[in-house]
């Protein structure tokens, strides 16, 4: 395989996936502040289905390009927080841990969405043995 298509092939199984999930990820954050009362992202266009409103010029691009160029067994990166006002929020204490969870809660149930048709050839094919 030559270079151009093994580089297009690990940007499409791991670039457009990451890039999918952290926007949904930061996306998630500011939806959920916005039911909970509090509309400082949305009112800042934050709250986006747009990967460019989440990068971090040195977080996403600078940071994860580095540890690949110097080889490093394994890549970090993060995008630009969503912000929220906690004191917004109907309610604040129990709305931050709903802020939080939201952005992890949507990796989650994302990863569901595609194991779940993954797994079910599977599970019908071993249940037939």
């Amino acid at each position: 395989m030559g270079q151009l298509p093994n580089m297009l092939y690990l940007a499409s199984i791991w670039v457009i996936p990451v890039v999918i999930a952290v926007t949904f990820h930061e996306a998630a954050h500011g939806f959920v502040a916005r039911f909970l009362g509090d509309e400082t992202a949305w009112k800042l266009g934050r709250v986006s289905l747009n990967p460019i409103k989440h990068i971090d010029p040195v977080g996403t691009i600078l940071l994860p390009g580095f540890l690949l160029l110097l080889g490093s067994p394994f890549l970090f990166g993060y995008a630009k927080p969503v912000p929220v006002n906690f004191r917004a929020l109907r309610n604040p204490r129990s709305g931050m841990v709903w802020v939080a969870a939201a952005g992890p809660a949507k990796g989650r149930h994302a990863a569901n969405r595609v194991r779940r048709p993954l797994a079910d050839p599977l599970r019908s094919k071993n249940a037939s043995a």
